[in-house]
């Protein structure tokens, strides 16, 4: 969210935050090959690929997390477990 890549396991917020080669890099879960080729992938890029992937980090933050959208997913959320209770 600080407009740093990421490279993670595909899990937890990685699946919603982290998009490959967008914001990082996601391995599959326990794949220890590819999180490493992830890493090494965002260490080895080139300036301006590793600037325009930091910028992407910081466009889905501030898309993502505006508060009135929390909101919305908020009211959605309680919306759907009055209907289904």
């Amino acid at each position: 969210m600080c407009g740093t890549p990421v490279v993670a396991f595909e899990m937890g917020a990685a699946l919603d935050f982290v998009g490959n080669g967008k914001t990082g890099f996601r391995a599959t879960l326990g794949d220890c090959n590819e999180l490493a080729a992830g890493l090494k992938e965002i260490i080895l890029m080139d300036t301006k690929a590793k600037e325009r992937m930091d910028l992407n980090c910081t466009e889905m933050s501030l898309n993502l997390l505006q508060t009135h959208q929390i909101a919305a997913q908020f009211k959605m959320i309680i919306s759907e477990n009055i209907k289904s209770n």
